[in-house]
């Protein structure tokens, strides 16, 4: 399973990798950060997931950080994954 967040500056990038570090301590984090998306980082998970996982949806959303995830943003266009969020935001409030 792979990733990309976005951060606003470099204090804000160190303290989402120190975050998502704390919640799954093997996870590859790399920087992806380009000309035009500066502080951006790459997840990879050592799991065999092709899509992002609920247990993984809920730790943004209680994180406050699914809005930063490039992979959450990208599900929110099918009708099907919408449900499936909305399911796991009210699950997480």
């Amino acid at each position: 399973m792979r990733d990309l967040i976005y951060c606003e500056d470099i204090a804000i990038r160190k303290e989402v990798e120190r975050i998502i570090l704390e919640k799954y301590p093997k996870v590859i984090i790399n920087d992806a950060s380009d000309d035009i998306h500066r502080e951006r980082i790459e997840l990879i998970f050592d799991n065999n997931e092709e899509y992002l996982t609920d247990e993984y949806i809920k730790f943004m959303i209680e994180e406050g950080l699914v809005l930063s995830s490039l992979g959450i943003r990208f599900l929110l266009h099918d009708s099907s994954e919408k449900k499936r969020i909305k399911r796991l935001i009210d699950e997480s409030t």
